[in-house]
């Protein structure tokens, strides 16, 4: 009898063992659970970093790369969210590979950071949230409002376009007059009563000689046009190359009442060798 018992009670606790292992395997996370809580902690890690004195840029991006590059090649089961996971994991790839250009060349940069890698994730991150596939972590709405601001400033920084630079001037006894113009596109739907640019005159070690704002008035909705001339102080043997770093630009609402925007940064700063501009001075 005993034996019997001792039988009893080892397949009664076998079962409740294999038991135990099928519920453990039951309680597996689908892809699509397994991403949604890895997208969570990817973000928030790299949100936790981006509020450290020091920011750097490629680490914030290499972060998230890292957690969830895995997910680039799986099923998922909504078919929805797996477009979205991987269109976002494309744009954090792309902002991973943008780092490279930080110091070599700051407009590539911009570009693929900000402008193709950040609105990608904002966007992706965005329809994610308004379809109910994923939500803001509890604690974190403050990193949420900053990057939705970084956006808004991005699609600022894409009202205007600097296409080209030039330089005019005069020459007396000596002395030469030198004044600076751009050529902006107004790529808004609407017209641009003022447009005012914040250009940086830098020296060959990137030194900021003077700043400048060259202004146009009445900038037509999709077009382009010259700014006025501004004189330029520093002398033009001195100078190696121009920088847009920010503008202001206004519209009329109502008679005496206009509305601002003003770039916080331009994202791509437009930046003009002195070798690669078209100078033309008159000689008196």
């Amino acid at each position: 009898m005993k034996n019997r018992s001792k039988k009893s009670i080892c397949r009664i606790f076998m079962l409740l063992l294999c038991g135990i292992m099928l519920l453990g395997g039951c309680g597996e996370k689908s892809t699509d659970e397994a991403f949604t809580d890895d997208l969570t902690t990817a973000l928030t890690e790299r949100w936790d970093q981006a509020d450290s004195n020091e920011i750097d840029y490629g680490a914030l991006a290499q972060t998230e790369y890292d957690i969830l590059k895995k997910y680039q090649d799986q099923t998922f089961e909504n078919k929805e969210l797996g477009t979205l996971a991987k269109e976002y994991i494309t744009a954090v790839e792309t902002q991973v590979n943008a780092a490279d250009y930080l110091e070599s060349d700051y407009n590539k940069f911009a570009e693929m950071y900000w402008i193709e890698g950040g609105t990608a994730r904002y966007d992706t991150l965005s329809t994610m949230i308004k379809e109910e596939l994923w939500e803001v972590p509890e604690g974190y709405q403050a990193s949420w409002k900053d990057m939705k601001a970084t956006n808004e400033e991005v699609e600022k920084s894409n009202y205007i376009e600097v296409l080209n630079m030039r330089v005019t001037g005069d020459s007396f006894a000596g002395t030469t007059y030198c004044y600076p113009r751009l050529k902006v596109k107004n790529n808004t739907k609407e017209k641009i009563d003022m447009l005012q640019l914040e250009l940086q005159v830098l020296d060959k070690n990137g030194n900021v000689l003077e700043t400048i704002y060259p202004v146009i008035n009445n900038l037509a909705p999709q077009k382009a046009g010259w700014t006025q001339e501004v004189s330029l102080q520093s002398g033009l043997n001195r100078v190696s190359s121009f920088e847009v770093s920010r503008f202001n630009l206004n519209r009329q609402t109502a008679p005496h009442s206009y509305t601002t925007y003003e770039s916080i940064a331009y994202m791509a700063a437009p930046h003009f060798e002195k070798k690669d501009i078209k100078i033309q001075i008159k000689e008196y």
